[in-house]
């Protein structure tokens, strides 16, 4: 789903640049594994460095990309060139020592996980403010959704929400989950009486044989 928001990632391009993947050479990024590979391609990024930071309150122009729940800084001026760059960047999930799994691959070097994204904490999300304050993406609408004009400060709050429900949703599932348990150990506890009971009158009858 990733990819979907890179479509210059081409199937032939991520081919050469996951046949130059060396796993030790990945790095942790946030929640990442990632590893910056040179192609020796002629190729270009639409990461754009912002001429001012754009923190708090000031107002700017977000998207959402193909795949994605949060809102990503965008430059909309199409006279903003393209960066060229011959570097990839590959990021992949360790399963374990030997198992690995492509998550996204993208043109360019490594950047910073936005601060919207989901499983930052609190001082991911600083970080990624420090970086995307300073960051953009060149506006594409085949892969990007209406701009909207909002704040940084809406955007992470707007995460906290989006945290907030979903730890809301899991504390009912762990509720609910506790109540089934504890219905099906009332029921086995029942069963065993059950069962107990019987064993007592089959005794009753072996006496009255007797």
């Amino acid at each position: 789903a990733h990819l979907l928001a890179h479509p210059e990632m081409t199937p032939a391009l991520l081919g050469t640049a996951c046949a130059l993947l060396s796993m030790p050479t990945l790095q942790r990024v946030n929640t990442k594994l990632a590893v910056e590979i040179d192609t020796k391609l002629p190729l270009k990024t639409a990461l754009v460095t912002l001429p001012e930071r754009v923190l708090g309150h000031k107002t700017f122009t977000f998207a959402r990309r193909a795949g994605r729940r949060t809102l990503t800084p965008v430059v909309c001026d199409p006279s903003v060139p393209l960066t060229p760059t011959s570097t990839v960047t590959v990021v992949v999930h360790r399963a374990d020592d030997q198992n690995s799994y492509l998550k996204t691959a993208y043109v360019g070097n490594i950047a910073v996980a936005e601060p919207g994204a989901a499983g930052l904490s609190d001082a991911d999300v600083e970080v990624s403010l420090t970086y995307w304050s300073r960051h953009a993406l060149k506006y594409d609408a085949n892969t990007m959704g209406p701009v909207v004009h909002t704040s940084w400060q809406n955007v992470v709050a707007e995460r906290g929400r989006v945290n907030l429900k979903k730890v809301k949703k899991r504390r009912m599932l762990l509720r609910r989950a506790k109540r089934a348990r504890r219905e099906e150990e009332a029921g086995q506890e029942e069963e065993e009486e059950v069962e107990v009971d019987d064993v007592d009158d089959d005794d009753d009858d072996v006496d009255d044989d007797d």
